[in-house]
């Protein structure tokens, strides 16, 4: 049987994160995000060879400790919602079926995860489609006041109403926190309610 050490290091812990919700975006040999213990306005938290260091708040450790201050789990309880057994004796049925609602779990949020960052990088290269597209109009259609009069005047005015709408939205999937860029998620698309983990949540269709 592997040792937990070995068991660890053959964890992917950036990964793990990603599927707690957290957003990292790959710097050099690391992973940086906002950190999840504390109120992080600027990215502190990083992960590196499968370990976790907060600069804002100190926290730090494995994925262990990642899951135990997250959900705050005693260690036993950390490990098989990790699917790690501890090793000493064999694993009972019933912590083995936890191990496998803990793995499918797991993998049922990393891919709502996967999902709504997909939007948003779809619907930040839309946002960003129609501003350029509105200016290149409003840049060859208005050069004097009297430009704005009629049906192209209009149609011109319509743009000017929409811009700077489009843009709060790019703002807020470019600068945002999660929270921010989740109410966005759920008031541009239908949403409805799924189950995960045991807690109702919301998701779009």
């Amino acid at each position: 049987m592997n040792s937990l050490p070995e068991k660890l290091a053959s964890i992917d812990l950036a990964a793990i994160v990603v599927a707690e919700g957290i957003e990292l975006r790959r710097s050099r040999q690391r992973y940086l995000g906002r950190c999840p213990f504390h109120e992080d306005k600027t990215p502190s938290f990083t992960v590196k060879e499968n370990r976790f260091k907060c600069f804002g708040c100190n926290a730090s450790g494995d994925a262990i400790d990642f899951i135990q201050q997250l959900r705050g789990l005693s260690f036993r309880d950390a490990c098989l919602y990790l699917g790690i057994t501890l090793p000493g004796r064999p694993a009972t049925k019933a912590e083995c079926k936890q191990v496998e609602i803990a793995w499918q779990r797991r993998k049922h949020r990393a891919e709502l995860v996967e999902r709504f960052r997909q939007w948003e990088a779809r619907y930040s290269s839309e946002l960003g489609k129609r501003i350029r597209r509105a200016y290149r109009w409003i840049t060859k259609y208005v050069k004097t006041p009297e430009d704005l009069n009629g049906s192209t005047g209009d149609m011109l005015q319509e743009i000017y109403n929409h811009l700077p709408f489009w843009e709060e939205r790019l703002q807020t999937l470019a600068c945002g926190t999660d929270e921010q860029k989740f109410d966005l998620y759920k008031e541009v698309n239908n949403v409805g309610q799924i189950q995960t983990d045991g807690r109702t949540r919301r998701s779009g269709k």
